[in-house]
């Protein structure tokens, strides 16, 4: 469900229940040249769940929405990780820890350790999930597995070796204590990992839909022991109990929970959202207000040179004047609201490195609910492909909205500061429960006839919400359709419709 060039990748998928996620990647420009990418989002709603712009006004929508901006991993692959070679996040680290143990109190030495530790982590992590997912991939075949399987068992061994070697080196008194604790939580959080994408892997060949290699048992017994070890060096390390009362269970996953965000905090960016229209509210509705004083004043002058000073007929006049001055205004005002709401974004969201106070980029976005003769021509086109879903739309009607982003990197600043940084990722999660309201119940009963007579069975009462995400970089446009399937109890599936 990706769209996907060589400057920007999208993908629409179901973060939990209740939450629709967009995750898009973009790509650095090598040549430090700012970048400029823009994302526009149709959402195609049914009448009948009562979404309009009297219920999904612009703060509700921005409230259901949330925001996360972060460079996007470093990708390597297995084999380069565990290598011996300079170019290796683990052999960064160890030249930084080198020059540490000459230097402990250097503030940039110190500043480059905690971001280069965090970034070995997320990287560990990153290139097991790859590899994991490569495993489950429908290309690969058993033969395949059982390579890419074996290869797993052999690299999680020669991470933890590696770790160890490091750990030798900042396990001495020079080294200060809260940096090898850093180190601890790193290592620990590494484990905890490897447990997770093992477990995935035998949890995988369990299924009964997978059949395993021939010698699949003696591949889960190395795994099973792996991760027997690595729970034994964990327990050691910090010196935890075995995990077999609730408490202890529920204190593990607090524990995992915090230290993947430990880990993964290098990686998220400071955003600082800013309202884009007050400015220039301001001073449009004080021309407005000067529209209207001159108006009122040209009026008031020429009654007074049409009648007596003191008639009647100028009092009343004045009195005209002086009531539709401020209906004249707002009427002003108004008009320049709708021009502004028409042709300005919302917010503008600031992104900064937060260590460094860097700017690296900002972030334009818009919400709008619009008609469907003001879509256009592609995105019509496009959308009205299915004839049993246009027979729909005819009976039951549809709400349009409209969410788009215009996106600005600054790639020379990043490339100075982040030498292994090529993609910034921005997610955005879009809660979904102000959709659910208006549904019927998840489930009807329907009457089923068999061969030996009929039945009652349940069936699932479904509703489809259509998103068309246009995506434009450097001059490409991509456009992608995808039908949403919830029910009363939630998200269901989504399907990329070609």
């Amino acid at each position: 469900m990706l769209i996907e060039n060589e400057f920007i990748q999208s993908d629409i998928s179901i973060h939990d229940h209740f939450n629709l996620e967009q995750k898009v990647s973009y790509f650095l420009s090598s040549d430090n040249t700012n970048d400029e990418y823009k994302i526009e989002n149709y959402f195609f709603v049914p009448k009948n769940l009562g979404i309009n712009s009297n219920t999904l006004t612009k703060e509700r929508f921005y409230r259901r929405l949330h925001n996360y901006i972060r460079f996007r991993t470093p990708k390597f692959s297995l084999d380069f990780l565990i290598s011996d070679n300079d170019n290796t996040p683990f052999k960064r680290l160890e030249n930084i820890v080198n020059a540490l143990l000459v230097d402990h109190k250097n503030i940039k030495l110190i500043n480059k350790y905690d971001h280069q530790l965090k970034m070995l982590g997320s990287i560990i992590r990153t290139t097991l999930r790859d590899h994991v997912y490569f495993i489950e991939s429908s290309e690969s075949t058993e033969n395949d597995r059982q390579n890419l399987c074996e290869k797993y068992i052999y690299s999680c061994k020669r991470l933890i070796e590696k770790l160890s070697h490091l750990w030798e080196k900042v396990y001495v008194p020079t080294f200060p204590e809260d940096m090898r604790q850093s180190f601890l939580w790193t290592e620990e959080a590494v484990l905890i990992f490897i447990n997770d994408y093992s477990e995935k892997i035998i949890q995988f060949y369990k299924s009964k839909k997978n059949k395993s290699f021939e010698n699949y048992s003696e591949v889960e017994n190395d795994l099973l022991e792996l991760i027997s070890k690595n729970l034994k060096t964990r327990r050691k390390k910090i010196n935890q109990p075995k995990p077999d009362d609730k408490e202890s269970k529920e204190r593990y996953l607090f524990r995992k929970r915090v230290l993947k965000k430990y880990i993964s905090s290098v990686l998220f960016l400071d955003i600082r959202v800013r309202n884009e229209k007050p400015k220039l509210e301001y001073f449009l509705f004080a021309i407005a207000a000067g529209i209207a004083m001159i108006l009122s004043t040209v009026l008031a002058y020429y009654f007074q040179k049409r009648f007596d000073k003191f008639s009647f007929p100028l009092i009343v006049g004045l009195g005209v004047i002086y009531m539709f001055k401020d209906r004249i205004k707002a009427l002003i005002q108004e008009l320049f609201k709708k021009i502004i709401n028409k042709y300005s974004y919302d917010h503008k969201i600031n992104i900064n490195v937060p260590d460094y106070n860097m700017p690296v980029g900002n972030v334009r976005e818009y919400f709008k609910f619009i008609d469907k003769e003001n879509l256009p021509e592609n995105i019509k086109k496009m959308h009205s492909k299915n004839e049993m879903e246009n027979l729909q739309r005819k009976i039951l009607g549809e709400n349009i909205f409209l969410y788009k982003k215009k996106i600005t990197l600054f790639s020379s600043h990043i490339n100075q500061a982040y030498s292994d940084i090529n993609a910034l990722a921005d997610i955005d999660r879009l809660n979904i429960k102000d959709f659910l309201d208006n549904m019927d119940n998840p489930k009807k009963r329907v009457f089923v006839f068999k061969d030996d007579g009929f039945e009652w069975e349940d069936a699932g009462k479904y509703y489809f919400i259509h998103l068309i995400t246009k995506v434009i970089a450097k001059g490409n446009e991509s456009i992608v359709h995808y039908r949403i399937k919830m029910s009363r109890t939630g998200l269901k599936k989504v399907k990329r419709i070609d």
